[in-house]
């Protein structure tokens, strides 16, 4: 047999990695072998597939498909396929499936109502209810009638947009494409004929040839007639395809021209234009390496990596959730004794709640409860009556559920080697409900850090822009500049700061040296770092140094406690010890409290070494 450099090549690919190829078999492959068709007719087995030869046993069959059409008007390669089954001995785990509605419908007028109508008839939870069932019984009661009401639409075909003369024209081309197909079969046999009529008469195939000249001028008469005809209908094929696309995104820009802004970029979705459809494009291959630098084989061993890389930033411990549940109730009491008197003041209003819903930014992703963040900015006047009787028993118990408490970690690649688990970071995707409880207790913290920090400290401040201290900055070395005077600017890029900051420093009224104790076990410090980290948590936390009330610490340090996380896989729970959690609504707000200290910290020591004059007060 005739090789080659291409197919030596393939047999060294294949013997160098274990492949075999089914399509050799006679016992596995069905039909046709022809994989690819010249212009002059001529065919050849040009395209493989290549299997593992650990799955040796799993293939079925091999084949070509002749019927898959493609956009080219020349008969060219052609599909081919091999099946492949197998049976797992070890049950993988269960994903765990998404939950989806018509969030469309819901958009409607008559949509709009129906919701209002399933929150409104929410079930009134009594206040002995724990806070956790009492979300629960929230929860539960809202997907029963979201289900009812609003099931998940069918998706809509890409056939969809084709007319019927798309639809027709393809046809035409298919009944073309297999005339040729039959024609090839036709004139090999009148080939093979002449062959034999030759061989029996004792002719020459000169001969042989002449006398069927006739015939073979009349096939070949009509492969060119059914050939242009082919070529015709791929052309008018590809020109009503691009019609009917053109048609497509003419009608979407006309629906986009008489709406809003907000829902200009849902409409434009149909095209597969935005953010999300460029990261689908990019995401790269799920394949991480070990700490030995070995490629991980299987999903499970993924999971684990993302996991343990996780837990390794935030401090965190595999836990259950009836163990989650314990430590929360046992803080709860222990911060009740502490503070047993309350006051119906310390709870956020019912505006307040209902304003933390409105500023909830639609088209996000759903946390663990499954409830996309639509669903706020649609009845927040209704979900704010619903949940203020929760935020009220929340408030006066010190007690947050656990739903609210933590939610599904997902690793967002950043850049660099994409096998490397360090060039990616988490989001935490958490319950928008949870977030906009927890708007209404940042918003009673957020006025202590304005009247205490710096005034270039404006990354929390209402209207706060990084750009602001950035500007500030240049103006400074301008103003240097201008006056011949030396300066130095130093940049500090503090690595995993939000995930690696020690809570209690934010807040520690209730907090013991054991439960210290247990958090600083994770952080790689020398016996005299630990030593002044120690001295400094039993010190006054950030929030009394800014003057915050008891109540308003306590609360806090309800937050920071018993916060959890899982992955995408759902099959484990950890609790996060450390950090201030990348993706909440408060993350920032307790990081600054804390980084507002050190920083204060590191200018007095300055000012005492180099015997600087306290710098001027300037307006915020």
């Amino acid at each position: 047999m005739d090789t080659s450099p291409n197919g030596d090549s393939l047999i060294a690919i294949c013997t160098d990695h274990s492949l075999w190829l089914p399509a050799t078999f006679s016992t596995l492959h069905r039909g046709g072998d022809y994989t690819w068709t010249h212009p002059k007719g001529p065919r050849s087995r040009l395209d493989y597939v290549a299997v593992d030869s650990q799955l040796a046993g799993c293939v079925q069959w091999s084949s070509c498909d002749y019927d898959i059409q493609v956009p080219n008007t020349a008969v060219d390669h052609v599909l081919v396929g091999a099946y492949v089954c197998w049976e797992e001995v070890a049950k993988s785990h269960v994903v765990r499936k998404r939950i989806d509605y018509d969030w469309q419908s819901m958009k409607t007028s008559d949509g709009h109502e129906r919701l209002c109508n399933i929150v409104r008839n929410l079930p009134d939870v009594q206040w002995g209810t724990d806070v956790h069932t009492h979300w629960q019984i929230l929860e539960d009661g809202l997907h029963r009638g979201l289900r009812k009401e609003f099931p998940p639409p069918k998706k809509s075909s890409r056939a969809d947009i084709f007319s019927n003369s798309t639809w027709e024209a393809l046809e035409r081309r298919k009944r073309y494409r297999a005339l040729l197909t039959s024609w090839d079969d036709t004139f090999n046999f009148l080939t093979l004929r002449i062959a034999v009529s030759s061989w029996r008469d004792g002719q020459s195939l000169v001969v042989g040839f002449k006398r069927f000249l006739l015939e073979r001028y009349c096939l070949l008469l009509v492969r060119w007639s059914v050939l242009e005809a082919f070529r015709k209908a791929s052309r008018l094929t590809r020109q009503s395809v691009s019609q009917d696309k053109a048609n497509y995104i003419n009608a979407i820009g006309e629906e986009a021209a008489i709406q809003s802004n907000s829902e200009i970029f849902s409409t434009l979705r149909r095209l597969r234009v935005g953010g999300c459809f460029r990261k689908k494009a990019l995401t790269p291959l799920p394949l991480l390496k070990d700490d030995r630098g070995q490629n991980m084989a299987s999903w499970e061993e993924r999971d684990d990596r993302w996991k343990n890389h996780c837990a390794t930033m935030e401090a965190g411990v595999e836990t259950s959730t009836h163990k989650l549940i314990e430590q929360l109730a046992e803080g709860s009491f222990l911060r009740n004794c502490h503070q047993p008197n309350h006051s119906l003041d310390q709870v956020p209003t019912l505006s307040t709640l209902e304003g933390a819903f409105r500023r909830i930014r639609p088209r996000k992703a759903a946390g663990a409860d499954q409830l996309r963040s639509d669903l706020c900015g649609l009845v927040p006047q209704e979900l704010s009556l619903k949940y203020h009787s929760l935020l009220t028993k929340m408030i006066l118990t010190y007690s947050e559920p656990v739903q609210m408490k933590g939610g599904v970690l997902v690793a967002a690649y950043k850049q660099g080697a994409s096998d490397c688990i360090d060039n990616f970071r988490s989001l935490l995707l958490s319950s928008h409900i949870g977030k906009a409880m927890r708007r209404t207790l940042r918003q009673q913290i957020v006025p202590l850090y304005d009247k205490t920090a710096p005034p270039l400290h404006v990354s929390v401040r209402a209207g706060g822009n990084v750009m602001h201290a950035s500007h500030a900055m240049r103006a400074f070395l301008g103003a240097a500049h201008s006056m011949k005077k030396s300066t130095g600017v130093l940049y500090l890029d503090i690595k995993s700061a939000y995930y690696r900051t020690v809570r209690q420093l934010a807040a520690n009224l209730t907090c013991s040296d054991q439960d210290i104790a247990r958090v600083l076990q994770f952080f790689d410090l020398e016996p005299s770092e630990m030593h002044h980290l120690m001295e400094e948590l039993r010190q006054a936390s950030a929030l009394q140094e800014s003057g915050s009330t008891a109540h308003q610490e306590l609360m806090v340090e309800e937050l920071l406690h018993g916060t959890w996380f899982t992955t995408p896989t759902r099959r484990t729970l950890t609790e996060s010890t450390a950090g201030t959690r990348p993706g909440d609504g408060l993350a920032d707000v307790l990081f600054s409290f804390v980084f507002k200290r050190v920083t204060q910290k590191v200018q007095r020591s300055l000012q005492e070494i180099f015997q600087w004059p306290d710098p001027p007060v300037c307006a915020p």
